[in-house]
């Protein structure tokens, strides 16, 4: 599985399709891309997904750390680099 976009093609390994595929029977939203680090999970959607993503007070966004007992984080899809770095740090 790939992902296409303005720049190279991305490979995803099976473990990252299953957390897109996972993330995205929980929150009912889109993912555009998933980062698995150390750190965590960061998922990129697009911003009218943030909310309900993240539900009331956070609970869903718990919910899904819960879940994949990793840390997570969600950021917000841009076509300007400098706005997803920013909403990135």
């Amino acid at each position: 599985m790939t992902q296409e976009g303005k720049g190279t093609a991305r490979k995803y390994n099976l473990e990252t399709i299953g957390y897109m595929n996972e993330f995205e029977k929980i929150s009912r939203c889109k993912v555009r891309d998933c980062i698995v680090d150390e750190n965590g999970l960061m998922f990129i959607v697009d911003g009218v997904y943030i909310g309900k993503i993240l539900g009331t007070k956070g609970s869903n966004l718990r919910m899904i750390e819960a879940r994949f007992r990793k840390r997570v984080r969600i950021i917000e899809f841009s076509d300007d680099v400098r706005k997803m770095i920013a909403s990135i740090i």
